[in-house]
């Protein structure tokens, strides 16, 4: 029994000694660095200790590792335990203290690729469709391509496990792939494209299904072994007001508003009777528009989607940028960290014009630039001849004056004033002359 309670209480003291360490660490806002290999420390002290506890610790940690490769915060990470499995108190903590040190150091060195979703993700969850809308350029289809991955990766791990996931990624990854459809809508786009009639080929009229019964046909017919449920397809329609969506859909608008319900689909051919259609339960629908407004949005879709407006963010697109930069050859010469008070300044003038647009054009944010339109100053610069013939230079976008270097001028002129231009087509030649210049002249000096 003596020897019982002396290793109980070194083990204490042990634990102790960890807990003041880590808290120590996050108030060095060092956590990052050690956090992983303090983790397996602990599991292997609990090994010799409790085997069946290291055990349980070890599978919890490839879970997190699993979950975190989207680096999702604690609230992100919350969407995720209904997959998860019983998380021990190890695992909770670490998540706490990784949201402890981002509170204490603001975001890390990499822009999250899986953050700032959580609600749609939900949302998306509870209804199997969404609708994402907003100007041009601010990130509708990259952020429904991460949705539709989530949805999937979430059912993945909780019917495959965490070691599955975190030891198979390439199968992971392959199997979400395809199991996402993305469809571009335009303008001739029909009816019989996306439901089914008739189609001329080679000289003679056939009856046809269309993309949607395709896709479920394709889903209906996947073989799924008895003690596993299917997991999610995820149709993705892109830029859906390109369309006449009340021609497109037809009756799939009262199969959309209640699952539960059969629709009635005409005949494939002439006097071929009516057939049955639902959705299957595993199918779900993102929507994209590059519609300005909520009021310009078909009612038919609000009735039956979701909506979330997407708009310039002055964050995001300082990630946008960190990102793009990141990819580039020029980067090696110059970091990130040479680079990024320039881009700050840069993201602070791209939030400033479209606050001046707001003032300026009756549509207000809805004609707002977006980070794509911004976000090609990237290779702008990196392909700017002044950085091959001086690996030093002093500046690259903006003069010690705050003023705009070349980068930045070929981005006005080749990007944000033509579609800056577009938008105000709706006023005068003069006033609209007057406002470019008056933006111009804000964006590229700073001066009002």
């Amino acid at each position: 029994m003596a020897v019982l309670a002396g290793a109980v209480a070194l083990l204490v003291l042990v634990m102790s000694l960890v807990a003041t360490e880590i808290l120590k660490q996050i108030v060095a806002r060092e956590y990052d660095s050690w956090a992983p290999a303090l983790a397996r420390a602990i599991v292997r002290l609990a090994g010799w200790v409790h085997p069946p506890r290291a055990r349980e610790w070890r599978a919890d940690l490839v879970y997190v590792q699993s979950v975190e490769q989207a680096e999702t915060g604690l609230w992100e990470a919350l969407c995720h335990f209904t997959a998860a499995p019983k998380l021990s108190s190890l695992v909770v903590v670490r998540w706490i203290a990784v949201d402890l040190r981002r509170s204490i150091r603001g975001p890390s060195s990499l822009p999250p690729r899986g953050a700032s979703i959580a609600l749609e993700l939900f949302e998306l969850e509870q209804k199997k469709q969404i609708l994402l809308l907003g100007p041009p350029g601010t990130g509708k289809t990259y952020a429904a391509m991460t949705l539709a991955q989530q949805v999937i990766r979430r059912h993945v791990l909780a019917l495959r496990g965490p070691v599955e996931h975190s030891q198979r990624q390439k199968y992971i990854e392959k199997l979400v792939d395809g199991r996402i459809r993305l469809l571009q809508l335009h303008a001739t786009y029909s009816y019989e494209d996306f439901v089914g009639g008739p189609r001329l080929r080679e000289g003679n009229v056939v009856f046809e299904d269309g993309y949607l019964l395709r896709l479920i046909d394709e889903i209906k017919s996947e073989q799924i072994p008895e003690s596993e449920r299917p997991l999610p397809w995820v149709l993705i329609l892109d830029e859906l007001d390109r369309a006449d969506v009340n021609r497109v859909f037809g009756e799939i608008f009262s199969i959309l508003e209640g699952r539960e319900k059969a629709v009635h689909l005409r005949g494939n051919a002439p006097h071929q009777p009516s057939r049955m259609i639902t959705l299957p339960g595993e199918l779900y629908v993102i929507g994209t528009l590059v519609a300005e407004s909520v009021d310009q949005v078909d009612d038919a879709l609000c009735r039956r989607f979701p909506l979330k407006r997407f708009g310039f963010d002055r964050t995001r697109l300082m990630e946008v940028l960190q990102e793009q930069w990141q990819k580039t050859t020029t980067a090696d010469r110059y970091p990130w960290s040479r680079v990024h008070g320039e881009m700050e300044l840069f993201a602070a003038r791209a939030e400033r014009l479209n606050e001046e647009i707001a003032d300026s054009i009756s549509r207000g944010r809805n004609c707002e630039v977006g980070h794509a339109f911004f976000s090609r100053v990237v290779s702008l610069l990196a392909n700017w001849d002044c950085l091959d013939r001086d690996a030093g230079a002093d500046r690259l976008l903006w003069n010690h004056s705050g003023e705009a270097l070349t980068p930045v001028h070929e981005l006005w002129r080749m990007s944000l004033e033509p579609f800056i231009d577009q938008s105000l087509q709706v006023v005068d030649a003069d006033l609209r002359d007057a406002t470019l210049s008056r933006l111009a002249n804000g964006f590229l000096t700073g001066k009002t």
